[in-house]
């Protein structure tokens, strides 16, 4: 069931604050990663672009949810 009214524009706002928590998210565990294997920079990067992919993923998930 889709959101209505005023409930729908707060779930939207939600939309960048979770992109960037998915983006920083996926840094954080490929820095981790780097420092333990000492792969500086490459699991880092894998981690943003493996962030930026699901905060994309959810982002039209809620789109589309809120569109109906």
């Amino acid at each position: 069931m889709a959101a209505r009214g005023p409930l729908r524009y707060l779930m939207l706002s939600g939309v960048g604050i979770m992109l960037a928590i998915t983006v920083l998210l996926g840094v954080a565990i490929g820095y981790w990663a780097d420092q333990r294997f000492g792969t500086t920079p490459w699991l880092t990067l894998v981690g943003v672009f493996v962030g930026f992919a699901a905060g994309i993923i959810e982002m039209l998930r809620m789109l589309r949810e809120a569109g109906d």
